[in-house]
């Protein structure tokens, strides 16, 4: 019995020793998860605005005689623009459609120098001592009249657009893109007669002209819809030749122009998208 009271008594001591110790042992700490970062989304629809200036160089050149006249056209734009986004990893993938309205004119004089003559037909009668000679005729020009006509040339280009494809790459809210795409501009031309001071209107047409567009920008999601860009873009036009009928009658006559457009625009989009995403 004496045993069986020794052994309990080890027992309880050797329990009561490691409790001890455990008790000495330093505590664990627990493991601490920093809160997931939010990072902005642009996947998604959006409609917006812009306001911006606009230079358009436009290059008149007679194709018979190669007279040129260059004109170089500014002023404000305003306008809108739609499109979608999608983004996978930092890259952001997208098509947006954008028309502007603009006023861009200009207009250059130049001088026709027009020499009016007649022509003067005389027979000469070839006369010797003996006998008569043969006629003979010439053909005299000879020179009446010198006018200067004073005619302007001129452009304006009334609205303007592109549809393009993006391809930009995201640093959290701020998006830095390139973009291209097919682009067009409604233009109207006008020939002037200015000869006497005041300008009369000789020939107008009016078209639409294709050509194509490259640019590029930076936009900045200020919140989760709302985001505002900066963007320049360049339109060429090439060259293309532009019939004029004259508006008092007569014969048409054709002009070779060649056209690009520089614009720079400041824009605010809305984007129909959701929340912010989480990273881990």
């Amino acid at each position: 019995m004496k045993k069986l009271f020794r052994g309990i008594g080890a027992l309880v001591a050797l329990v009561a020793g490691g409790s001890a110790m455990a008790a000495d042992l330093p505590v664990k700490a627990p493991i601490f998860r920093a809160p997931a970062a939010a990072v902005y989304d642009w996947t998604g629809f959006y409609v917006g605005a812009h306001a911006g200036y606009a230079w358009a160089r436009t290059n008149y050149s007679d194709p018979l005689t190669g007279d040129q006249v260059p004109l170089a056209a500014k002023g404000f734009i305003g306008g809108g623009q739609a499109g979608y986004n999608w983004q996978t990893g930092p890259w952001v993938f997208g098509v947006e459609g954008q028309g502007s309205w603009s006023h861009l004119q200009d207009g250059k004089d130049f001088i026709i120098v027009v020499i009016t003559a007649i022509r003067v037909e005389v027979d000469c009668v070839n006369k010797s001592a003996s006998r008569e000679g043969p006629a003979v005729q010439s053909t005299i020009i000879v020179p009446v009249t010198i006018v200067a006509i004073v005619c302007r040339k001129g452009s304006t280009v009334e609205n303007l657009g592109s549809v393009a494809g993006r391809i930009g790459y995201a640093w959290d809210r701020l998006l830095g893109y390139v973009k291209g795409g097919p682009a067009w501009a409604q233009n109207t031309f006008r020939i002037f007669d200015r000869t006497g001071g005041a300008a009369t209107l000789i020939a107008e047409t009016s078209n639409t002209r294709w050509g194509w567009m490259v640019g590029g920008g930076f936009e900045y999601a200020l919140t989760t819809n709302w985001s505002t860009k900066v963007e320049y873009n360049y339109m060429d036009f090439g060259t293309d030749r532009t019939i004029f009928t004259p508006l008092a009658g007569g014969a048409s006559f054709a002009e070779d122009i060649r056209q690009n457009i520089s614009l720079v625009k400041l824009g605010i989009n809305y984007r129909f998208g959701g929340p912010v995403i989480a990273r881990y």
